[in-house]
């Protein structure tokens, strides 16, 4: 008789199909568990879905024996509700046993878990926060995968922990940097980096909005005549954000954040081969888009509080480090430093423009941000800065820049979904109306990209006046899903807004694509400000735990 795992698939689905009512199926639920093709484990799951607390000792084993692409195979799936509160018994087991050697599988299984069971979560990182809170133990370098990059930062500072910190993270990066990809999966994730979007300037938007997850309140960068530097003072990396940016698809992200596809980082290999990272604790060069390398830490300061952690960790620095190269961050800058040297002939002067070209009333849309700095290549500098006042019927925004002042006068309401919604995207959002206006609040028309998803994209409201919500976007960021009913709710909740962001909006002879009122689409809206996180990087408290 043929072995299991040579008969065809649908020969196997029907040896399934039995499993259920034979006596042992260990065997079987073993041997399936091997195959490197998880699809049979993950329907023997469900066959024997009435036997699983019976056969969970077999079904652990056979899970922590998975690779980690069978692993997040099997996680992925629409499952019955024994299978997935068996599959969240053994994540949470996994999480607080598996060594960190299986970094990957361990980030995607923490995503999948917070997503799939916050209270399971929510237990595995109050472990951890009592572990880390208290001397190392063996076993402890395990915890830091739950550590913020603000709480790796502190941790590096205090001589209990700091060099479990510095062998982790060196670790990590060796573990990744050897970890087994396949050619053609290699070779997809070199095309989608390079081809999905068609704007060679559009990385320094999605570095916006990274620096904005962060928690920054202020991003530049410098455009250089060999490369590009990108700073911003949000919360510094963590190991999760480590794998992220090695990744596609395993964004560390949750839904209060605005990453959803995980791609976005990769859009810097638009103009750079391997991009640099200092980050608190990290330091790596990334080589053919997922190969990280560890870099040489860079000397601190010399001047530091007396006897802060702080400064207590810049004394570690070994003498002979390497001095930071320009506008490259020292060990203790408390930024992080993205440094794309370029490759395949930029022009720099147009990618200055590019960068200047960028709309201040993005600072509006991304909820942490305040400022934007530019310097180019011939050393000219320019950039804007928000600021915010309550007024009645509506926030008053200024955008100032050089001898420029842009006014606006915004109405902000909040949707709440009714509808489904795929899973790690959010339910709720806030939605914004701005228009300008001058010196004397009348309202004026607006230049530029009217309709926003955090981010401009290249929609044509046919209004004067600047729409922003969480809106279901293409890939490239640059349009609006089609057929999306939760874009249809948004669109509505803004022509209600457009009424109260001024007393007489502006409007192009063209149609709009905002619609009355309507009915269908059922949704609770208020008309709240959404609230913004305090950056991490700005407390040493466990306040950004992922």
């Amino acid at each position: 008789m043929a072995s299991f795992g040579a008969l065809p698939f649908e020969e196997q689905l029907a040896r399934i199909a039995a499993i259920a009512s034979e006596a042992d199926p260990r065997p079987l639920l073993r041997e399936a568990g091997a195959l490197p093709d998880a699809e049979p484990f993950a329907r023997m799951l469900e066959a024997l879905d009435g036997r699983l607390d019976e056969l969970e000792d077999e079904v652990a084993a056979a899970i922590e024996a998975l690779s980690d692409a069978a692993l997040q195979h099997v996680l992925a799936r629409e499952a019955t509700a024994p299978v997935a509160a068996l599959l969240v018994r053994r994540v949470e087991h996994a999480l607080s046993r598996w060594p960190l050697s299986r970094l990957m599988a361990l980030a995607f299984a923490a995503r999948w878990l917070r997503r799939r069971s916050p209270e399971a979560y929510a237990r595995v990182s109050a472990r951890a926060a009592q572990a880390l809170d208290a001397p190392p133990r063996p076993d402890g370098a395990r915890w830091l995968l739950f550590a913020s990059g603000c709480e790796l930062a502190a941790l590096a500072a205090d001589p209990r922990w700091a060099e479990v910190v510095r062998v982790t993270v060196r670790a990590a990066i060796e573990t990744l940097a050897r970890a087994p990809k396949s050619i053609s999966q290699a070779n997809a994730e070199r095309l989608l980096a390079q081809r999905v979007y068609a704007d060679r300037g559009h990385f320094l938007f999605e570095l916006l909005q990274n620096a904005d997850d962060a928690g920054a309140a202020r991003w530049s960068v410098e455009v250089g005549h060999d490369r590009v530097l990108v700073r911003h003072d949000g919360a510094p990396f963590s190991l999760l954000d480590l794998v992220g940016v090695l990744s596609i698809g395993q964004t560390t992200k949750h839904t209060a954040q605005i990453g959803f596809f995980g791609v976005g980082f990769k859009s810097v290999y638009e103009i750079c081969a391997r991009p640099r990272v200092r980050s608190g604790v990290f330091a790596f060069e990334i080589a053919h888009v997922s190969i990280p390398r560890a870099l040489a830490p860079r000397p601190a300061r010399a001047r530091g509080r007396a006897g802060s952690r702080r400064a207590q960790s810049r004394t570690r620095t070994p003498p002979s480090a390497p001095a930071a190269a320009p506008g490259e961050a020292p060990a203790d800058s408390g930024e992080t430093v993205l440094v794309l040297p370029y490759e395949g002939g930029v022009d720099p002067a147009a990618l200055a423009a590019r960068a200047r070209a960028i709309p201040p009333e993005t600072l509006m849309t991304l909820p942490r941000l305040t400022s934007i700095a530019v310097r180019g290549p011939e050393g000219r500098s320019s950039g804007w800065h928000e600021a915010r006042e309550d007024a009645a019927g509506g926030a008053l925004v200024t955008l100032e820049s050089d001898g420029e002042a842009r006014r606006y006068r915004c109405a902000t309401r909040e949707l709440a979904f009714e509808g489904p919604r795929e899973e790690g995207r959010a339910g709720k959002s806030a939605v914004l109306v701005a228009a300008s206006i001058d010196g004397d609040g009348a309202p004026r028309p607006l230049e530029g990209p009217t309709l926003y998803a955090f981010l401009p994209t290249a929609e044509r409201t046919g209004l004067r006046v600047l729409v922003h919500a969480r809106f279901d976007v293409t890939l490239d960021r640059e349009r609006l899903e089609l057929d999306s009913a939760w874009n249809d709710a948004l669109l509505e909740e803004a022509g209600r807004a457009l009424g109260t962001s001024t007393r007489r909006p502006v409007r192009s002879p063209r149609s709009s694509r905002l619609s009355p009122p309507r009915g269908g689409t059922r949704s609770r809206s208020s008309r709240r400000r959404a609230s913004s996180r305090p950056r991490c990087a700005r407390s040493p408290a466990r306040s950004r735990r992922r």
